[in-house]
C-alpha cells in the first residue's frame, strides 16, 4: 500500500467517524448524556470565577474531578463566544429504569423554552471540543497500528474499530472529560511504542520525559488514567537497552509527571489533607448521591466475581448515560466471542511464529536491528 493511498485510507475513517459522531451529538438532548449538566457546571464555576472550585456540594458532584479537560473548555467556550450559563434540564416525562435491561427512551427532551434552546444550542458547541479530541485519538490509534506492526492496513484497521465503536462515538459525542483522557492514553501509547523502538539515545530521553507529561495529564484529567504511570514505568524497563539508559527513561518518565500533575496533588493536601482528596469527596459524595456511592473492600466476593465482570460483559460495547442503553444480551455474546476467537489466533500465531509472514513481525521484533530504519520515521509504504 503506498503512503498516497494509506493517507487517503486515513482521511476516510476519520470523514465516517464525523459523518457517525456529529449527527450523534445533535440527536442526544443537551444533558442527557451521565453528569453532563455536572460537567458543565463545574466549567461554568471556572469561566465565572477564574479559578478551580473547590470540592464541595455548591459546586456540584463533578468538584472531585481533576480540572484539565475543564481548564480547556472555558478556552473553547471563549473561543465560540459563549457567555455563562447555568445548566436548564427539560425533562421528556417519567421514565422507567430496569437495572439490567435495555432502555430506549431518551430521560430529556429537545423540547426547550428559548432560553433552554439558547443554552442546549451552547451546550452541542462545547460539545465539538470532545467531538475533536475523539478525532485526535483515531489518528492516535492510526499512529500506535503503524508503530506497533509496521503495516498501514493494520494501522487503518485498528483506526476504523475504535472510530466506529459505538461507546467511543457517544464519549466522544458528548461533553465530558473522558474525550480527554481517552485522547491522551492514546499518544501515551505512541510515545511507549516510540520508546520501544532503536531511536538515539537522545530521542528515547526527550520521549520518555515526554511520556511522563502525557500520563501527568492524563492523570490531571481523570483519575483513573493513574495506573498508566506503572504500566509506562514498567514498559520502560522491558526495553531492549543497557539497564542504566532504562533507569534513566524511568527518572525521566517519573520527572516528567511530576512536572505536569504535581502541582494537582500537592494542591489537594494543602486544601483536603491528602493528595487525592479522597475523604472529603466520599463526604460530599455521600450527601449529595447517597445510592450510588458504595465503598467496598477489595477483598469484596460479590463486587469483583460478579458485578464487574457481568457490567464489564454488558457495557463494554455501548453504554449510553445516566438511563443507559444497554445492548441487547445476544448481541454482546457475539461482540465477546468474536473478541475470544481474535484473541485465541493471536495467541496461536505469537506462540508458533506464524507472524514471521509479515503483519506482525515489526511488532514482534520490536526493539531490534532490522526495525531501525523504521523506528526514525513510520512507512506508509
Amino acid at each position: 500500500m503506498t503512503r498516497s493511498r494509506s493517507r487517503w485510507l486515513l482521511a476516510g475513517i476519520c470523514v465516517v467517524y464525523l459523518l457517525v459522531v456529529v449527527p450523534t451529538s445533535l440527536m442526544i438532548p443537551a444533558y442527557e448524556a451521565n453528569d453532563e449538566s455536572e460537567h458543565v457546571i463545574y466549567t461554568q464555576r471556572i469561566v465565572l470565577h477564574h479559578h478551580l472550585p473547590t470540592i464541595s456540594l455548591l459546586n456540584g458532584h463533578e468538584s472531585h474531578q481533576p480540572p484539565l479537560y475543564y481548564a480547556l473548555a472555558p478556552l473553547w467556550q471563549r473561543v465560540l463566544g459563549i457567555e455563562v450559563f447555568e445548566p436548564q434540564v427539560a425533562s421528556a416525562g417519567p421514565v422507567t429504569v430496569t437495572p439490567g435491561r435495555p432502555t430506549r427512551a431518551l430521560m430529556l427532551s429537545h423540547e426547550y423554552s428559548p432560553q433552554q434552546h439558547a443554552h442546549a444550542v451552547s451546550v452541542h458547541a462545547l460539545r465539538v471540543l470532545s467531538i475533536l479530541l475523539g478525532l485526535g485519538t483515531v489518528v492516535l490509534t492510526f499512529v500506535a497500528g503503524l508503530l506497533a506492526f509496521g503495516r498501514p492496513e493494520v494501522a487503518a484497521a485498528a483506526a476504523a474499530f475504535v472510530a466506529l465503536l459505538p461507546k467511543f462515538q457517544f464519549v466522544s459525542a458528548t461533553f465530558t472529560n473522558d474525550a480527554l483522557t481517552i485522547m491522551l492514553s492514546s499518544l501515551a501509547l505512541v510515545l511507549a511504542l516510540a520508546l520501544l523502538r532503536r531511536t538515539s539515545r537522545g530521542a528515547a530521553a526527550y520521549a520518555a520525559f515526554g511520556l511522563g507529561a502525557v500520563v501527568g495529564a492524563a492523570v490531571i484529567t481523570k483519575l483513573n488514567a493513574a495506573p498508566l504511570l506503572p504500566v509506562a514505568a514498567f514498559a520502560l524497563l522491558l526495553a531492549r537497552r543497557p539497564l542504566r539508559e532504562r533507569l534513566l527513561h524511568v527518572g525521566l518518565l517519573g520527572a516528567g509527571f511530576v512536572l505536569v500533575a504535581g502541582w494537582w496533588f500537592d494542591r489537594n493536601r494543602d486544601l483536603y489533607g491528602d493528595v487525592l482528596g479522597r475523604q472529603v469527596s466520599r463526604e460530599y459524595l455521600r450527601e449529595r448521591l447517597p445510592t450510588l456511592v458504595d465503598p467496598v473492600s477489595l477483598l469484596d466476593a460479590e463486587r469483583f466475581l460478579y458485578f464487574l465482570p457481568e457490567n464489564l460483559f454488558r457495557s463494554a460495547w455501548y453504554t449510553g448515560g445516566w438511563n443507559q442503553f444497554i445492548g441487547p444480551f445476544a448481541l454482546n455474546l457475539v461482540l465477546w466471542m468474536l473478541v475470544g476467537v481474535a484473541l485465541f489466533a493471536w495467541g496461536k500465531a505469537l506462540i508458533t511464529g506464524s507472524f514471521e509472514d509479515g503483519w506482525f513481525d515489526g511488532a514482534r521484533r520490536c526493539g531490534s536491528a532490522p526495525l531501525r530504519s523504521v523506528a526514525s520515521r513510520p512507512s506508509f509504504s
